[in-house]
């Protein structure tokens, strides 16, 4: 976010590829340092202030007597950008957090003190604003880090990160203002960051609709795999209904995420019952993720469907399925089997015998080495045995 402020005070404008990155950061990168991050949403000291603009006057005056295409000073970039907030830092310890307000309160505003103070409220309903400004805060626009907010609290999923720079609407009206339109990057990116649920794929679908974008598998696959992960079978569903509805076709990877919120065995065979009836072959992936659900609840009739399954159709297990059923096989090492009986864990030895069996009559599956997708591909008299002229000539 300092590179961006820095950016903006010199001029440059930002493209869709700028902002598709600020996507990737809010969903790959965690808060960094709480004192920088909460200096972001605080006005410059007027010493700072000044620095700054003299900073910017002297570039914009070289600019003015130089060429266009010159490159930016960048010594004097590295200077402004990495400013010392330790002043800054010491005076908002004595200030009051802002704190993100979590799903369901609602939040009300404290106009006691000269700062302002947004306080969650424990209330029923929907989560609703009452500002002097109307909103909070987007660190995409500096104008907007004034000093009613004083500090910055916890911020550990990505659409907390999300909330920082305006949310859905805030983040696309900013691009609006800078002239630019998402590209399906961007909504692909925001389906990744945004609260998983049926509100946030219908936004994202009319989003791109107004914007002219297609919407492909990706994109639903990736909503798909949100929603699923949060639990909710029956919405993971029905963002699949709504993607086929759309003339797409559902792939393996569908399957795979949906997988993902099978928590019991009926579900699961429903599940690899479609796939077939679809022409689609489960693959390795797709056990793991209903083999990952089956161990979270100890369920060894579950796991024992599973197994069975793939030995029918001769799937091999690869390196993750492995561990998962060693996991499984084993007791729990606080588990004591003298001192206590637990007809629950006892399963645990039925399922032993019958997985190293199970691993007998299994294909085995060789994990590739993870520098062989970087390999350049054999030419036909190399896979012949024959040396190629670069090495004959070695």
């Amino acid at each position: 976010m300092r590179v961006w402020h820095q950016m903006l005070s010199t001029g440059i404008k930002p493209d869709t590829q700028n902002y598709n990155i600020l996507l990737r950061v809010a969903r790959d990168c965690g808060l960094g340092d709480p004192g920088l991050a909460t200096a972001l949403l605080l006005k410059r000291t007027k010493e700072e202030t000044l620095k700054l603009t003299s900073g910017r006057k002297s570039r914009k005056t070289k600019v003015k007597e130089e060429t266009a295409c010159q490159h930016l000073d960048m010594d004097a970039f590295e200077n402004e950008l990495f400013v010392d907030t330790h002043k800054q830092n010491s005076e908002q310890a004595k200030e009051t957090d802002f704190r993100l307000p979590k799903e369901g309160d609602q939040c009300r505003i404290d106009a006691s003190q000269d700062e302002t103070q947004i306080l969650p409220v424990s209330t029923s309903g929907s989560l609703t604003y009452q500002s002097q400004s109307s909103r909070l805060p987007n660190l995409l626009d500096p104008s907007s880090c004034h000093s009613g907010v004083v500090a910055l609290g916890p911020v550990n999923s990505a659409s907390d990160r999300l909330a920082l720079i305006g949310n859905l609407e805030g983040f696309l009206e900013k691009m609006a203002k800078d002239g630019l339109e998402p590209n399906i990057k961007t909504i692909t990116l925001l389906a990744n960051v945004m609260e998983a649920g049926s509100q946030s794929v219908q936004s994202l679908i009319n989003v791109a609709k107004k914007s002219g974008i297609n919407l492909d598998e990706t994109f639903f696959n990736i909503m798909i795999r949100r929603v699923a992960k949060a639990g909710d079978l029956d919405g993971a569903k029905a963002v699949k209904e709504l993607m086929v509805n759309r003339g797409l076709v559902a792939n393996a990877q569908t399957y795979c995420s949906i997988a993902l919120a099978c928590r019991r065995q009926k579900h699961a065979v429903q599940l690899l019952t479609e796939m077939e009836s679809c022409g689609l072959v489960p693959n390795a992936h797709v056990y793991s993720a209903l083999i990952s659900q089956a161990v979270k609840r100890l369920d060894y009739a579950y796991l024992r469907e599973l197994l069975q399954h793939m030995h029918k159709l001769q799937v091999p297990p690869n390196d993750v399925i492995i561990r998962q059923l060693e996991f499984a096989s084993q007791y729990p090492a606080s588990y004591d089997k003298l001192k206590s009986r637990n007809v629950y864990l006892d399963k645990i030895d039925g399922f032993r015998g019958f997985y190293k069996q199970w691993l007998e009559f299994m294909p085995g599956q060789e994990t590739p080495h993870p520098w062989e997708k970087y390999r350049s591909p054999k030419t036909e008299t190399e896979q012949d045995g024959v040396p190629s002229q670069n090495q004959v000539s070695k």
